[in-house]
Order: structure tokens, then sequence, then C-alpha cells
């Protein structure tokens, strides 16, 4: 049986062992009331083989963890206030995080949702209301580009779809997944875009861990706040200022890389010779 790729990959270095890794240092740091010295000791008992082998593993599980917690956090957000970034290359229009039809019980979630994601959400909120701000609307394709990529993409399922009961259609972003499918095609039929595919996936995977990391720190940094008695004295605003800073710059991190992972399934579709099923030379 012929194994096309490792199955320890890129993303499980990236995605899972260095998140898993930073979670766990900076759980030691914290403990080590901000001492690097002190820190410095701690991490040093893992340096032997008997003790760094439980840890990589450790770490390796602890990544898993935050890869799904922050795909169904952080990812959630910004498709929930952003939408999918394939839509908005398409020019469509971004969705409310609040709709009029939405349930008590979804209205209450994203409310939890908004307030767990604080120091993202508060920078994206000023952001937006006061500047406009919205990083994936800003740079939609052109029309030519969305009429080409439309036409390849209709041809595509109009193909697939030849000798089954599905009728042909006319492909409209607002209403359809169509780019899940077209993911599909063209990972398949474009080998030399598979690389890139592969390198976004794992660097959006990767910041969007870190991302919300990066949350989970600030919500550490605030306890610590609150067993000094609420001190505003105790309040390093250098430090609260970064654990603010931080999560919303890799989060915009993130949402550029899943972007681009978005562009290159769109891009690698105008390469595609649809009669054929291959890239065009």
């Amino acid at each position: 049986m012929e194994i096309k790729q490792n199955p320890f990959s890129i993303y499980d270095f990236l995605g899972y062992l260095i998140p898993g890794t930073i979670l766990i240092y900076g759980l030691i740091f914290v403990s080590s009331n901000y001492d690097v010295k002190t820190f410095y000791d701690e991490i040093s008992c893992y340096e032997s083989l008997t003790a760094s082998v439980p840890f990589i593993i450790l770490s390796y599980i602890t990544g898993h963890l935050i890869s799904f917690i922050s795909s169904y956090t952080i990812e959630k957000y910004a498709i929930w206030n952003y939408g999918y970034p394939s839509k908005f290359l398409f020019g469509c229009k971004p969705p409310k995080y609040f709709l009029a039809n939405q349930t008590k019980t979804i209205k209450f979630i994203r409310i939890l949702l908004a307030l767990a994601l604080f120091p993202i959400t508060l920078i994206d909120y000023i952001l937006g209301k006061h500047f406009g701000f919205n990083y994936w609307n800003n740079r939609t394709l052109d029309d030519f580009s969305i009429s080409f990529i439309k036409a390849k993409s209709e041809q595509a399922y109009n193909k697939l779809s030849k000798n089954s009961t599905m009728k042909k259609m006319t492909i409209n972003p607002d209403d359809v997944d169509f780019f899940t499918i077209m993911h599909h095609y063209t990972f398949e039929r474009t080998k030399s875009h598979n690389p890139k595919f592969q390198n976004y996936v794992a660097l959006y995977g990767f910041l969007r861990c870190v991302s919300f990391l990066f949350v989970v720190f600030f919500w550490v940094n605030l306890y610590t706040f609150t067993l000094q008695g609420f001190s505003i004295e105790s309040i390093s605003w250098k430090k609260t200022s970064v654990m603010i800073i931080l999560p919303y710059l890799f989060f915009l991190s993130f949402l550029k890389f899943y972007k681009r992972y978005s562009l290159e399934t769109l891009m690698a579709m105008t390469t595609l010779d649809v009669e054929y099923g291959k890239t065009s030379e």
C-alpha cells in the first residue's frame, strides 16, 4: 500500500505539539509567579530523556484539546462575525452576529462566546464600530475573476453530475456551500497546489490555537489580579495591554491564512481543464 504522506505531518507540530507546549510552559510560568529564574528551574527538570518523552506526549495530547476548543471558539466567532472567506472573496454580504430570527438560546451562546473572547471582541468591536474595519470584506475578487471561477465551478459540478439525476445548476455563493466540493475537486486534480493547501491549513490552525492560548493567558492574568484583592496598584498595565493586543494580532493572522487557503482553492479552480479533469498545461 502506498503512503502518500507521513502520518506525522507539519500540522502535528504547528497545530498540536507547539500549542500544547506553549500552554504547559505558560501555566508553569504563571505558577512561578512570573519569575524567569524560577520558571527556568521548573522546566529544566524536563531536559532528561525519561522526562522529555512524557512531556512531549502530554503536549501533543493537550494540543489536540486546544485545537478542538479553538475551532469552536476562535473559528466560530470568525465565521459568525465575518462569514466564510470564500463567500467574502465573491463579494457576498457579511453576516450579522445577532439576527432577529435567532432563538434566545443561540443569542445567549453567542453572547457567552463574545465574553469568553473578550480581548478579541473588544478590539474587533472598536475597529468595526468606529472605523468600519472588516478584515475579509475589504479585499474581494474582481468581477472577471468571480465570473471565471463561477463558470469553471459550474462546469465541474455539471460534469460530476452528468450521469446522475441531479440537475444542472448556476452557482450562487450566497445559497450553496460550493467551496467544500470545489476544494476536494481541486485537491485531487491540482497536485502542484497541494503543498500550499497543506501549509495554509497548518498555519491558520496554528495561529488559531495561539490566539486562543493568549485569550486563556489574559483570563489567567485577570485571575491573578483578583487574588490580589483587585488592588489597582497590583496591575501591570504593560502586561495587561500585551494580553489584550496579542490575542487580536494572532486572530488577524489566523484570518489572513484562512483567507489565503480559500483563495488558493479558488485560484486552483481556474487552472483546471474541466473537460479532462486535470491541470491545464
